[in-house]
């Protein structure tokens, strides 16, 4: 598990949305806590995917 603000996300790269499944989706802020398996809906740059990508992953 990681909050939002403790990830290496490419600057200009924004987290618009996170699913945590079964409905529960929030609007997230940088204390938002993201756990294995949740969706998370992004506003990038094309060449920002990777970068991204990398620091959801770890």
């Amino acid at each position: 598990m990681a909050r939002i603000a403790d990830l290496s996300l490419p600057r200009g790269s924004v987290i618009v949305a996170v699913d945590h499944g079964a409905g529960d989706v929030v609007v997230p802020n940088g204390d938002t806590t993201l756990q294995r398996g949740d969706d998370v809906i992004a506003m990038i740059k094309p060449d920002m995917r990777l970068g991204v990508c990398a620091a959801l992953v770890g």
